[in-house]
């Protein structure tokens, strides 16, 4: 697993609740050191606040790499000091597993995007409502219809990804005459799924920090 996981990397930790999946917490912490047969974590956090671990507590890890989003099961062995931070030891008790595109996290963040119809002569701006590796949700002022060929632009922090897409859902709001679009990604290579999931997987963290998620 070392060749997936380095010092530095950000992950996720979901609890399950079992009585309630809806319910399940997903903690923010970052990978402190890497160990033979276990890693060690920073103190996780969730919504502003630490949040204690327990020994033997069964955990899922969530990670992004270049590769993708990989998920793998993992359990706590208890509190320990890391160069006078505390931290807790993970063993990991499953093999990473890359995480299929029905399982990509779905963040609801505004970013702007600019859609180009394939079929006709429309061009629009738009605000995303949500998105993920497999499509967004976006709020124009312009129409498309479902299944609508289009290029989605999004401009993100690290460079603009063009996909091309198709439209899914298609709603004209009746409070300000805009329409809200499904979109989903028709054809995107790895390399662009990736810069996208990774910002999400970003923007996820800085919101976990600042206890907004």
């Amino acid at each position: 697993m070392n060749h997936l996981l380095s010092a530095g990397d950000k992950v996720d930790i979901e609890i399950e609740n079992k009585n309630n999946p809806v319910d399940s917490k997903v903690l923010y912490s970052q990978v402190l050191e890497l160990a033979e047969d276990s890693f060690y974590i920073s103190v996780p956090m969730t919504k502003g606040f630490e949040y204690p671990l327990r020994t033997n507590q069964k955990l899922n890890i969530i990670f992004f790499n270049d590769k993708g989003v990989y998920t793998f099961r993992g359990e706590c062995r208890g509190k320990v000091k890391i160069e006078n931070l505390d931290a807790y030891e993970i063993v990991r008790l499953s093999e990473p597993k890359k995480k299929q595109r029905r399982e990509f996290f779905r963040l609801k963040y505004m970013i702007k995007v600019s859609l180009k119809s394939l079929e006709k002569d429309t061009i629009a701006n738009a605000l995303t409502l949500d998105l993920s590796g497999g499509g967004l949700k976006v709020l124009t002022d312009r129409s498309f219809y479902v299944g609508e060929k289009i290029e989605a632009t999004l401009f993100l922090e690290e460079g603009d990804v063009t996909v091309a897409s198709v439209v899914v859902r298609a709603h004209k709001r009746s409070e300000d005459k805009r329409f809200e679009l499904g979109i989903k990604f028709h054809d995107i290579g790895e390399q662009n799924r990736n810069k996208i999931v990774a910002f999400i997987f970003q923007k996820q963290g800085e919101l976990r920090k600042k206890g907004l998620i």
